[in-house]
């Protein structure tokens, strides 16, 4: 499950329209097709003149058939076309309830994001001011291992952040919008990202930027991706 999910997942309104939805849509799935009641009604006429043409006598039940036809397909038509408004409903019914709740599953994501900087934390106190691979390396011991968990980190992190925009994106309104940004929903509430120094991360081939966060003059470096 992907922290996505897991945000939402901790939002009880959200699983309870999902899960109806996927109710539904398996369902639907299970439905599966079906004819026009027009097209099922001619061609129970069109049988019924077969067998008169082969027999050289009208069929005594043709009509009756023909009616059936057309009633058992405006039957399941009409089931169709209930489930099928219904996952189209279902669908609208679960977009909202994310727009409506997105402070709940941004606060878990808060709250994710915050393990990952005490995680990223503990580790960057054995960096020993170490701020390359290359120094990790030429350091080794305490220091090489502490900037693999961070570079491994990095992945959490864009995860976390991933899921934040997708969850604030929808909310569509900009007013919304910024407050949610402006109430830390966006990043580590009072973390202070100013005056901060680069940190070369990345394969060679493919060096990025990344960036150092100093939560205070008592707390260790963290790795951050931007």
């Amino acid at each position: 499950m992907s922290v996505l999910d897991e945000a939402w997942a901790s939002v009880p309104d959200v699983v309870r329209l999902e899960k109806l939805k996927a109710d539904v849509d398996a369902k639907k799935e299970a439905f599966g097709a079906y004819d026009l009641p027009e097209r099922a009604r001619a061609q129970s006429i069109d049988e019924s003149v077969r067998a008169a043409i082969e027999s050289g006598k009208w069929p005594a039940d043709a009509e009756r058939k023909s009616a059936k036809a057309y009633r058992d397909a405006v039957d399941r038509q009409s089931s169709g076309l209930a489930l099928w408004e219904a996952a189209r409903r279902l669908d609208e019914a679960v977009r909202h309830a994310r727009v409506d709740n997105a402070e709940d599953a941004l606060a878990f994501l808060g709250e994710r994001l915050r393990d990952f900087m005490e995680e990223a934390q503990a580790a960057a106190v054995d960096l020993g001011g170490v701020i390359s691979a290359d120094g990790a390396i030429a350091k080794g011991g305490k220091a090489l291992d502490a900037w693999r968990t961070l570079t491994a980190l990095l992945g959490v992190l864009r995860d976390i952040r991933a899921a934040q925009r997708s969850v604030l994106i929808p909310t569509g309104d900009a007013g919304r919008y910024g407050a949610l940004q402006r109430a830390g929903h966006s990043e580590v509430k009072d973390m202070d990202a100013s005056n901060v120094p680069g940190l070369e991360m990345g394969h060679r081939e493919n060096r990025r930027r990344h960036f150092v966060v100093l939560e205070s003059c008592r707390q260790a470096s963290v790795c951050l991706d931007r």
